[in-house]
């Protein structure tokens, strides 16, 4: 279990970061994980395009987020 832990912590770290931003008191260079934008106000139409977001639903769970 340990090596599997160690090789996604690996891959989240190296090939999967695709943007590294943080910003004021929550910049952390300790953090580890894997993290996706959520909109606070504005769902953009085309991020609705992209393909995971089309594989999973997640453009609808934003949806609902939004509208709440």
């Amino acid at each position: 279990m340990r090596a599997r832990a160690r090789a996604l912590q690996s891959y989240i770290s190296g090939a999967l970061i695709v943007h590294n931003r943080t910003t004021g008191k929550f910049t952390d260079g300790n953090s580890r994980g894997l993290a996706v934008y959520l909109p606070a106000y504005y769902f953009d139409k085309y991020y609705g395009e992209l393909a995971w977001a089309k594989d999973t639903r997640w453009d609808d769970l934003v949806k609902w987020y939004l509208s709440k």
